[in-house]
């Protein structure tokens, strides 16, 4: 069985450092209000002793602290053309990254033991 305090303390603590990369200004009173907040209400409403706020709730925690974070929209003025830029000069195109090279295993064991002598 997966439930608990044990297994519940590791997935909270990861969700915490989910919400703290969406918003790394928020302090530790914030995150528990939010996780409090965005919780799957368990057993009877409300917090009760069986189930504490209730089940955490990953993608709600994150977007509340991700609405944390974002300042209020601004408005920008339209980009202007770059006026030192001649006609019909085009910019170089970006080439992608190489792909990783896959990573090849030998057969061969890595061991450093000496291989002993096959027995006559």
């Amino acid at each position: 069985m997966i439930s608990g305090t044990s297994f519940s303390a590791a997935y909270v603590s990861g969700l915490a450092a989910l919400m703290l990369e969406r918003d790394p200004a928020l302090k530790a009173d914030e995150l528990r209000a939010i996780l409090t907040r965005t919780a799957r209400d368990l057993g009877s409403p409300g917090r009760d002793d069986l189930f504490g706020a209730g089940e955490a709730d990953a993608f709600a925690a994150t977007e509340a602290a991700a609405s944390v974070a974002m300042p209020p929209p601004v408005a920008k003025e339209p980009a202007k053309a770059d006026e030192n830029r001649t006609e019909g000069t085009e910019m170089p195109a970006v080439q992608p990254p190489n792909p990783p090279v896959a990573a090849v295993v030998s057969d061969k064991s890595t061991s450093t033991e000496p291989t002993k002598p096959a027995a006559q």
